[in-house]
């Protein structure tokens, strides 16, 4: 959903389906949304975090008669939008309006926080999501967040008590004073960009559609060796599970002796040794426990979710030609005759049709 200029007042935004889109191809500054996960390569539109700055315009200007008069007015302002929680290893292309305005890509060296990047639409900063990352000063610094008074009245009574939870694990996660601000603060965590002097169009009255690919690694632990690289087709499902599971951004914050190390490595290996056919680039934007999110990533590899005495574990069903070690049941273990119920013809697949965003096709769906 465009974010509206000043001559059109900011409003929160429904679910959007424009033009037939789904939502996650439409920017939007709806509140109270998820920060999205992923994993691999994959494409997102920006979630506005910020009113638009530094609005002007030039005049366009067309000889009527013998003068020259001003006949529209180009659009520009300055916003940021967040992406993804971080941090991501590559930026791969910016969209604009649907179409692809820059697409040379960029890998991040190590101990680096951001990257600009230059178009004929405005100036891009990419901040790349680490905890260590600075507060922005192109464009936000010294800028009002835009929290209204009661937004942080509600917000500072409410999360008194968790912060100082948060606090004795995370002694970095900053006090009151520093999060319910006016400022804009670091965002350490969050993958986001600054549109600097962004080109919104002749006579418009709304930010264009911004969307961005990027690519990213999970973050897993040191404690267990598992495959946390990013391959082309994308990552270890074992290590993307982790990550949601351990790390306390996610909110379970599993621990090493919550997990079955030994089970997790081997299936990860297993993994590995065929990463053509198990290795996933999820996307999650909608609110879900982990059990749900595990499940929906476990249906890819035909996987299962175990618990040994209490810890974590994965398993899966390989499909490779070897029959399992499952005890048969025999008549003698039924307690009553079997019943079947079978569907009509008019209900019985014979088809099934796989749908996917294809990177080949710049992550338009294909099947």
């Amino acid at each position: 959903m465009p974010v509206d200029l000043p001559d059109a007042p900011l409003q929160p935004a429904a679910e959007p389906k424009l033009f037939g889109l789904d939502g996650r191809r439409t920017a939007t500054n709806e509140k109270g949304i998820v920060l999205p996960y992923l994993c691999g390569t994959r494409k997102v539109a920006l979630k506005w975090m910020s009113p638009p700055y530094n609005y002007r315009t030039t005049n366009i200007q067309q000889k009527v008669g013998k003068e020259k008069k001003t006949v529209a007015k180009d659009v520009y302002c300055s916003i940021a939008g967040a992406v993804c929680l971080g941090p991501i290893d590559r930026i791969e292309k910016i969209y604009y309006g649907g179409e692809a305005i820059w697409s040379t890509g960029y890998t991040f060296g190590a101990g680096q926080h951001v990257h600009g990047v230059q178009t004929s639409k405005g100036t891009f900063y990419v901040y790349r999501g680490t905890d260590a990352q600075p507060a922005d000063t192109y464009v936000l610094g010294g800028q009002s967040a835009a929290w209204p008074t009661y937004e942080r009245s509600a917000f500072n009574g409410w999360f008194g008590g968790q912060l100082a939870k948060i606090r004795q694990v995370l002694p970095g996660a900053g006090t009151l004073d520093t999060i319910c601000r006016d400022e804009h603060p670091r965002y350490p965590g969050v993958c986001y960009l600054v549109c600097k002097d962004l080109y919104c169009g002749r006579n418009s009255q709304a930010v264009p559609n911004i969307e961005v690919a990027v690519s990213r690694s999970p973050v897993v632990p040191d404690w267990i060796n598992v495959d946390r690289t990013r391959r082309t087709n994308g990552c270890n499902p074992v290590a993307i599970i982790l990550e949601l599971l351990t790390r306390l951004e996610m909110g379970i914050g599993l621990s090493q002796g919550e997990v079955e190390v030994a089970e997790l490595e081997a299936l990860g290996a297993a993994m590995a040794a065929d990463s053509a056919r198990y290795y996933l680039s999820p996307l999650l934007e909608a609110q879900q426990g982990a059990s749900k999110a595990i499940e929906e990533l476990l249906t890819h590899i035909d996987g299962f979710q175990a618990s040994r005495e209490g810890r974590f574990s994965l398993g899966y069903f390989p499909k490779d030609g070897q029959e399992p070690s499952v005890r048969t049941l025999s008549i003698h273990e039924m307690t009553e005759q079997p019943t079947m119920t079978l569907p009509d013809w008019s209900k019985t697949a014979n088809r099934v049709v796989v749908k996917f965003p294809s990177r080949d096709l710049d992550f338009e769906e294909d099947s």
